[in-house]
């Protein structure tokens, strides 16, 4: 995966990007 459609992709969506790390974080948290 290029890193330019990889950077593409998280400008494009961030808001998704940061829930999912969000919710990854509470789980690791969790455990």
């Amino acid at each position: 995966m290029p890193s330019r459609s990889r950077k593409r992709f998280m400008e494009s969506r961030p808001s998704l990007i940061l829930k999912n790390w969000s919710l990854s974080r509470n789980s690791h948290a969790s455990w």
